[in-house]
């Protein structure tokens, strides 16, 4: 019995990636996944008004960073508010 090729297999053996073709892949195929990061469960959505200059360094920050806006807001809380009142929101949750 002889191995036979279909036609589909002799088109995609011929076809090679065009440069659109590349360019267009979808997200999964082209970004590495990222692992999972030990985040607390308990987040909250929350709206805030910022200017546009605060939106635009943080749009500026999180690309050259690579970083979440989230995740860049809250570092800049925690590293604003006072250890006091963290404390104090600590044990209101407990």
């Amino acid at each position: 019995m002889s191995k036979r090729v279909s036609a589909a297999d002799r088109v995609n053996k011929d076809k090679k990636e065009s440069a659109s073709d590349i360019l267009f892949k979808p997200t999964e195929e082209t970004e590495p996944k990222k692992e999972k990061k030990d985040v607390a469960t308990d987040l909250k959505r929350q709206t805030y008004y910022v200017t546009q200059e605060i939106v635009d360094a943080l749009l500026m920050y999180k690309a050259f960073e690579n970083k979440d806006i989230s995740v860049i807001a809250r570092e800049a809380l925690y590293a604003y508010i006072p250890e006091e009142y963290l404390k104090r929101a600590r044990e209101k949750h407990k």
